[in-house]
């Protein structure tokens, strides 16, 4: 349920977000990635979130069962039938444990399956209360990913991550969450990072609609830059040639040095914690971000105002560090020569040539220095 508006303000102006519980935000998650109904028993340590499933009750059916192991294995055999992840729910301690059966069938068979765990109330937590104990060894060996959230806002993210991950390792993932957590509300919008659901290996290749969208991207922007990471190697020319077709200044991580001549005018350098003068300032200026082939760490500190494209062939790191307005799936070099067949170039901006003066510039008082 909405239960109000409210509003922050930042350099753009006025942003409204809704403000929902945390276990509502878990349920509009789950949707999103077109799952329609799930296995479980409720009980005390898991209220909070089956209460956010029925908020979500059009779109979500509760499929109640005797025993939690029948859950997961209900879970488990959709999976296999549909290809759609299934996902299953159990309490704090007993409830967990029971999960066991189902999930270890989820792991052998190497099918997608989500376990939303509960835990007791955070302020009880590590003393002894009644079947609270510590739950996440016991998955550790059965999920390839398995987290406890330890805010009400990193519920919806960390749900969503899991669900990313076990499509992209055709895996089991579990999220434990505190009961009081879920009941929290939060200031929670959606995510625009796309829902990829496809987990064949073999998808590497570009789709044409998300071809057609990064184009569209670079058409409107005033101010694209990209950055690009170890996952370009090999792909050096393509680099060059997107960089002087699309008038892009390029920036890599320090351990990609050399995915593009250092000397090149379009070449700023490397950013990640410290990086070059030039590679800071476009980044800052940008209003286009088009990240190839990584899941660098830091995009989480970029400018928010930034259009945000990531390309990369692991699914799970889709949307892993910043919320990505246009999800491409595909191998760093496939993408670079699609993208080297559209059919317009973009003439030398006033933002390009700054940063080419700005890249000389820093070029000379490095020589400087160094004399």
């Amino acid at each position: 349920m909405l239960l109000k508006n409210t509003s922050i303000k930042n350099n753009l102006g006025i942003i409204y977000l809704r403000k929902i519980k945390a276990g509502h935000a878990l349920a509009k998650i789950l949707t999103s990635w077109d799952v329609d109904h799930l296995y479980g028993i409720t009980a005390d340590s898991i209220n909070n979130t089956v209460d956010g499933f029925y908020q979500e009750k059009e779109k979500l059916k509760y499929i109640q069962v005797r025993h939690e192991e029948v859950g997961a294995l209900a879970a488990a055999a959709d999976a296999k039938l549909t290809g759609t992840i299934g996902v299953t729910f159990g309490s704090a301690g007993p409830g967990a444990v029971h999960l066991l059966n189902g999930l270890y069938d989820a792991k052998m068979d190497r099918v997608p399956v989500l376990a939303i765990v509960g835990q007791s109330a955070t302020g009880v937590m590590n003393t002894n209360f009644f079947q609270e104990m510590n739950q996440d060894p016991i998955f550790a060996d059965v999920a390839d990913f398995h987290k406890q959230v330890t805010t009400a806002e990193q519920i919806p993210y960390v749900v969503d991550e899991a669900i990313r991950a076990a499509y992209a390792s055709h895996s089991v993932s579990v999220v434990i969450v505190p009961d009081d957590l879920s009941g929290q509300e939060i200031q929670f919008n959606g995510f625009k990072t796309a829902p990829l659901k496809n987990i064949s290996n073999s998808t590497l290749k570009p789709q044409v609609q998300d071809m057609l969208k990064v184009e569209e991207a670079l058409k409107d922007a005033s101010r694209p830059i990209l950055w690009v990471v170890k996952g370009v190697f090999g792909a050096q020319s393509e680099i060059t040639a997107i960089s002087e077709k699309f008038s892009l200044p390029v920036l890599s991580t320090a351990p990609a040095t050399g995915v593009m001549p250092t000397d090149h005018p379009n070449f700023m350098g490397s950013r990640g914690r410290l990086g070059t003068k030039p590679g800071f300032e476009v980044s800052q200026e940008a209003d286009l971000v088009l990240f190839v082939g990584t899941n660098f760490p830091f995009a989480r500190y970029l400018p928010r105002n930034i259009k945000f494209i990531q390309v990369n062939n692991n699914l799970a790191d889709l949307g892993k560090q910043r919320d990505a307005d246009i999800t491409v799936l595909a191998d760093a070099k496939l993408f670079l020569q699609e993208l080297l067949k559209a059919d317009f170039s973009l003439r030398p901006t006033k933002f390009l040539k700054a940063a080419q003066l700005d890249k000389s510039n820093w070029d000379h008082w490095l020589n400087k220095i160094a004399g």
